[in-house]
């Protein structure tokens, strides 16, 4: 199975919760989520706006509660909600 994301989006690290998947677009500045259904389809992905241009969001971390944290270039952290 492949999702397709935006070309020159630089998709790189993934991490995944209960309901989706997501992974960091490094050159669009932005965190993509892919939701997957209980059968293992996927649907659209949906970009979560960082609000920090430039940001180059780095390592991303899944948590038990759903959320995900993005470390970003600009020595910060930013929470994701799910």
């Amino acid at each position: 199975m492949t999702v397709g994301l935006a070309p020159g989006s630089g998709p790189y690290g993934v991490t995944a919760t209960a309901d989706a998947v997501r992974v960091r677009l490094v050159h669009a500045d932005t965190v993509a989520r892919v939701p997957v259904d209980p059968d293992g389809r996927t649907g659209p992905p949906q970009a979560t706006d960082l609000a920090a241009p430039d940001c180059s969001p780095s390592v991303l971390c899944a948590t038990p509660d759903g959320a995900v944290w993005v470390a970003l270039e600009s020595g910060t952290l930013a929470r994701v909600s799910s």
